[in-house]
């Protein structure tokens, strides 16, 4: 008998586990729906909600500028998270979707930014400005009834995910790799691989950063240079640490 209820209690928890498993594919797919072809639910909610972006991304760009002028200063950090929480709260009150499952893990990333488990990284950063560049632009194809795809959301919140877990260490490869799998390998990129100021170039729209650079002018400097030599010095940088273990 004891091994007879034992057996039951195992069949039990098989059954909770492969539920769990069931709901959890579930969600994951209707996350990928929501990212590759998303619904709109209510176009009005919607234009209110690319009207509110408009207004509030200029603000992350601008103090992502002085962040990588002044890494650690945490007011800039607050404000910067505080932007992101209200367009992520905005994404959810308007029921759009896609914005909420991009919004989520860049205020995660910034969230232990603000608590000192991360230390900011210029890979970091580009990282962040990139998520804020493709939310803009699939806000923007949803309002104009575009396809995505060529967004790579899907690659982007993976990405995002990923480096919400990462050790300090481990930051700048995978942050390099979101880089890549998101916007470097894109065929559309007029120059792939080089960067303007604190935006990657060649997303099909740098307007977002130079929208910025207008409020305000000198926060915001511009320079080209092959984002490629950062890529490949935290790639370099992984396979010391590795060879080192």
């Amino acid at each position: 008998m004891p091994v007879q209820l034992c057996g039951c209690v195992d069949l039990a928890g098989a059954a909770v586990q492969s539920d769990w498993i069931s709901v959890h594919k579930d969600k994951n797919m209707a996350n990928l729906q929501a990212l590759s072809n998303p619904r709109v639910q209510d176009r009005e909610a919607l234009l209110e909600f690319a009207e509110a972006l408009t207004d509030r991304a200029p603000d992350i760009e601008r103090n992502m500028a002085r962040l990588a002028q002044a890494p650690t200063d945490r007011v800039v950090i607050a404000d910067i998270f505080r932007a992101m929480h209200n367009i992520k709260g905005d994404a959810a009150m308007c029921k759009v979707e896609m914005a909420a499952l991009i919004a989520h893990p860049i205020e995660s990333l910034l969230t232990r930014l603000r608590s000192g488990e991360l230390r900011y990284s210029r890979l970091l950063g580009e990282v962040i400005l990139l998520a804020v560049d493709r939310l803009e632009l699939a806000t923007e194809a949803l309002v104009a009834r575009k396809p995505l795809s060529h967004l790579k959301l899907v690659e982007l919140v993976e990405g995002l995910e990923t480096l919400c877990q990462a050790q300090q260490s481990a930051l700048d490869r995978l942050a390099a790799q979101v880089i890549q799998a998101v916007s470097l390998q894109d065929a559309t990129d007029p120059l792939p691989g080089v960067r303007i100021g604190g935006g990657i170039a060649g997303l099909g729209k740098d307007a977002a950063f130079q929208r910025a650079a207008q409020h305000d002018g000198p926060a915001v400097q511009y320079e080209l240079r092959p984002l490629s030599r950062e890529l490949a010095q935290a790639e370099l940088d992984h396979a010391l640490v590795a060879r080192a273990v």
